[in-house]
């Protein structure tokens, strides 16, 4: 027993030094004023002619918002990114960068080829290891990837030291193009909410505009953001139950017919469903009984979109570009009246096809923007391993884990992304040096840097 004293002694100690020490690194990585090093010459950049800055989860409205209250104003009229469908940062980011797909459409993802959940919370604990396509090798400044978890419980603390972090990096760069991501805006957008994210975009704004009038105007400053965040408490729906009621498997392995796996992280406002292929169609109507809006599933070339009792099909023309809605029951997208305005002007073909174009411009400003185009590029494409179903929730719901259900409970989630709707999907664009047409997608929004 003796003997066993000092390695219980040790343990304890352990037990208590392990998460001090982290606490100490953590307050002195987030430490600083940021104004200390704003005025002091040591950190003026004479050699960055362009400066790109992506923030993380800013919607449209605020930035217009605060423009018409005067902020921004160095910046050119902006405009509106069209994010994915599911708008969250990892689909959204690969497509502003035009990077290699991600793995999943988060961190915590169905592989298809192991049958097996990946990632989750574990990835924010560890060194961000970023594969040769991966849009965070573009980057030349991004937060450690331990902020973005830290983020939940220090959320002005991180922001704060997000933008000192980023000055610094910045002064210290000897390249003419200086590429940033402040990922730090979306995690205080979704604890704090609109007025703490509107303080701190004052901040930026500060900032930006410090760094602009330094060099006399001469450096270009880009800025926009991967997707919007809706406003809202909500309430958590349980797939996993509704569909064990209705006699689905839910698990993390698809084995047998029955099998369904759902990754469950954070609190979001789409669902991705993997299943068997003879069983896609049947999870997608169980799915479409609860709080949805829209439901999503592959069906050979075609997409199946079921909501508000309706089912339509989505088919798109690879030679010609173009895409046809057939309003099977209903009309689930609510397109009606766009689809009459585009046979008034004479633009769809006699087979109901209608250019990528003219779609874009027809639906660019609906409630569901681009949702041809999103809803079908989400269901073929913006990930290695897709969904056989993807769900977008109704105003006020959303899907996610337990844990996160349980945090929410203690620290209210005051935002939420990742469904079709406008609020949720709508980024913003902006420039000092021109501006931009006023609805772009995720994957023009290259084009303008």
């Amino acid at each position: 027993m003796k003997r066993r004293r000092p390695l219980v002694i040790m343990g304890l100690a352990g037990l208590v030094l392990l998460p001090l020490v982290g606490a100490v690194k953590f307050l002195h990585h987030t430490e600083g004023d940021l104004n200390a090093v704003l005025h002091d010459p040591r950190y003026k950049n004479d050699r960055v002619e362009k400066l790109i800055v992506m923030l993380d989860g800013v919607p449209y409205e605020t930035i217009e918002r605060l423009r018409r209250g005067g902020g921004f104003r160095i910046f050119k009229r902006p405009s509106r990114v069209i994010a994915p469908f599911p708008s969250m940062t990892n689909v959204s980011a690969a497509q502003i960068w035009q990077a290699e797909l991600p793995d999943g459409y988060e961190s915590l993802y169905f592989d298809r080829a192991n049958n097996a959940l990946i990632g989750g919370a574990n990835t924010y604990l560890r060194k961000r290891a970023c594969q040769a396509g991966d849009y965070h090798r573009m980057l030349d400044y991004v937060e450690p990837r331990a902020f973005e978890f830290a983020i939940y419980g220090f959320p002005s603390r991180v922001n704060r030291a997000d933008l000192r972090r980023f000055f610094l990096a910045y002064a210290r760069s000897e390249k003419p193009i200086f590429r940033a991501f402040l990922k730090s805006t979306d995690g205080l957008t979704h604890i704090r909410g609109e007025s703490e994210l509107e303080r701190a975009l004052v901040e930026l704004d500060a900032l930006l505009s410090h760094m602009y009038q330094d060099r006399g105007g001469r450096l270009e400053i880009i800025v926009f953001s991967d997707h919007g965040n809706q406003f809202t408490r909500c309430r958590r729906v349980d797939l996993v139950d509704h569909l064990r009621r209705r006699g689905f498997e839910v698990r993390d392995r698809l084995e047998g017919e029955k099998a369904v796996v759902i990754p469950d992280f954070g609190l979001v406002g789409y669902a991705a469903l993997y299943t068997m292929p003879a069983s896609r169609r049947r999870v997608a109507e169980v799915v479409a009984e609860m709080d949805v809006a829209i439901v999503a599933y592959a069906h050979g070339p075609d997409v199946f979109v079921l909501g508000g009792g309706g089912v339509a099909r989505i088919s798109y023309d690879q030679q010609r570009n173009s895409y046809r809605y057939e309003a099977v029951r209903g009309d689930p997208l609510d397109l009606a009246k766009r689809i009459d305005q585009i046979k008034r002007e004479g633009k769809m073909a006699d087979d109901g096809h209608v250019a990528d174009q003219v779609w874009f411009e027809a639906l660019a400003s609906h409630r569901y923007p681009d949702a041809l185009f999103r809803l079908h590029q989400g269901i073929n494409g913006l990930v290695k391993n897709r969904a056989d179903v993807l769900v977008s929730f109704k105003d006020g719901f959303v899907q996610g884990s337990r844990l996160f259900q349980a945090y929410d409970r203690l620290v209210p989630v005051r935002a939420i992304h990742g469904g079709l709707a406008a609020a949720q999907s709508e980024g913003f664009f902006m420039s000092t040096a021109k501006e931009a047409p006023p609805y772009l997608r995720a994957r023009q929004v290259r084009n303008y840097f």
